[in-house]
Parts: C-alpha cells; sequence; structure tokens
C-alpha cells in the first residue's frame, strides 16, 4: 500500500508539473528538450512506479495464490490485475502526445487501483480470511 501511495503521489506531481510532457519516450527521456527538474520528476515518477507495481504485484499473487480466501478479496485481487495493466496502457498513451484529459484518467485510475488495494489489506488485517470460501 505505501509502494502504490508514493505512485500515487509522485503521479500526482507529475501530472500537476505537466512533467508528462517532458518524456516523449519510455522508459528513458531520449530526444527530450524539457528542463532537467521536469525530467527528473518524470524519471523519480517512473522509477516509483516500477518498484510499486512489482510490489502491488507480488502481493495481488499471493492473494491469488491462496488455496483459501474470500470471494470477494479474490475477485479484488482480479480487479486488482485488470485496473493494473489498464493503468499501465494509460499511462504509455499519456506519453505519446495523448490528450491532457487522458492525464486525468491516468490519475483516476490509479487512486482505483489504490482503493482496491486497500479493500484488499484491510481483509487481510481484519483476518477476514476465517470466512473464506475455498477455489
Amino acid at each position: 500500500m505505501i509502494g502504490l501511495f508514493f505512485v500515487l503521489i509522485s503521479g500526482s506531481l507529475v501530472v500537476n508539473g505537466e512533467a508528462e510532457k517532458s518524456c516523449p519516450s519510455w522508459p528513458a527521456c531520449f530526444g527530450s528538450h524539457t528542463a532537467g527538474g521536469l525530467v527528473d520528476l518524470q524519471l523519480i515518477h517512473r522509477l516509483v512506479v516500477l518498484i510499486g507495481a512489482i510490489l502491488v504485484a507480488s502481493y495481488t499473487i499471493q492473494i491469488i495464490k491462496r488455496k483459501v480466501v474470500p470471494r470477494s478479496q479474490h475477485h479484488l485481487a482480479v480487479i486488482t490485475v485488470v485496473l493494473r495493466i489498464l493503468q499501465i496502457a494509460l499511462g504509455a498513451v499519456a506519453i505519446l502526445k495523448a490528450p491532457d484529459s487522458l492525464a486525468d484518467v491516468h490519475l483516476a485510475m490509479a487512486a482505483a487501483l489504490w482503493s482496491v488495494v486497500v479493500a484488499m489489506a484491510t481483509m487481510d488485517s481484519l483476518d477476514y480470511h476465517k470466512s473464506a470460501t475455498v477455489w
């Protein structure tokens, strides 16, 4: 959750600072003619995304692989996978000089992903698996 929180914060800074326009390529910023600060902000966001994606993926896989898990938590894990794929796709499209509104959709998708991961973690913390269903 903490990793994804930092992804959300760094993404908000990128959108607010309009740094998404500073890196016309991915994963590095080849051919950028923008001031270093915006490029640095974009690269930091991309690094934080990589770390957050690894953390979210490993947690989600852990939930999906459990033999006993509540259906609702299993569904949240599947939703997390779908949202993550959409989030990555939106981020890639946003780099390709898409409309500015797409950056807002990308940020909203990050908030939705954050909410789903928080719900999954909350279920874990409440020891919700006692009433679980075997998959």
